[in-house]
């Protein structure tokens, strides 16, 4: 499956591109988990160990960019209450 799909969660918005395989996680002002290092930036997917359903959680994983090679990030979504697609941005 590719496109991109906009995943609303209790505290957060999270836009995955699967046409280039990003990740990108947009806290909420009330997120309870507050903001991480690489929020607002498109990060590419190294591996999904749980892909977004309504009523559950994901687990995404991405490089560290600065050291790809020595450091490995993980977000854990909280509850997903919605999935939509939506355009790509790359798409024109």
């Amino acid at each position: 499956m590719g496109g991109c799909w906009l995943v609303e969660t209790q505290g957060s918005t999270h836009v995955w591109d699967l046409d280039a395989m990003t990740y990108t996680r947009m806290p909420r002002p009330l997120s309870r988990s507050g903001s991480f290092d690489y929020d607002n930036q498109p990060m590419p997917i190294t591996r999904v160990e749980r892909w977004p359903h309504v009523g559950s959680t994901s687990l995404v994983f991405f490089d560290d960019p600065n050291e790809p090679d020595r450091a490995e990030h993980w977000r854990r979504s909280s509850h997903i209450v919605s999935i939509t697609e939506i355009a790509c941005p790359t798409d024109s």
